[in-house]
């Protein structure tokens, strides 16, 4: 069995936002090392490449993006990782790893959900 860890860039079967559609999309796991070594289901958030504003609202998170395919993140298209699409995955329902999400982009993510009520 593959061994991810936080800031992983995986891709996954998940719902859509509406918790429907259920197909392979990117995510981004914001589970701690520990929970994934336990074999925990994975925290993650959506990444998506459709409707991004210009302004992002502050539960968007920019991604690295090269139209082969950013040689850290994997991804091929303007993306950001959307902190309201929020899902708990079993570890072996990922397809595969695509890349990693930056330090500093993390570090705004784990940042956000400090600030939640």
């Amino acid at each position: 069995m593959p061994t991810y860890k936080f800031g992983d860039i995986v891709e996954a079967s998940v719902t859509d936002p509406n918790g429907q559609n259920k197909k392979p999309r990117p995510v981004l796991i914001l589970s701690a090392d520990e929970d994934i070594a336990n074999g925990d289901d994975l925290f993650v958030v959506a990444i998506s490449s459709t409707g991004i504003p210009k302004k992002l609202p502050s539960h968007y998170f920019a991604l690295q993006w090269h139209r082969n395919g950013h040689p850290r993140t994997g991804l091929k298209m303007p993306s950001v990782a959307k902190c309201d699409w929020r899902r708990k995955v079993p570890q072996n329902e990922v397809l595969f790893l695509r890349g990693s999400a930056p330090a500093a982009t993390l570090s705004k993510i784990a940042e956000y959900f400090a600030n939640l009520p």
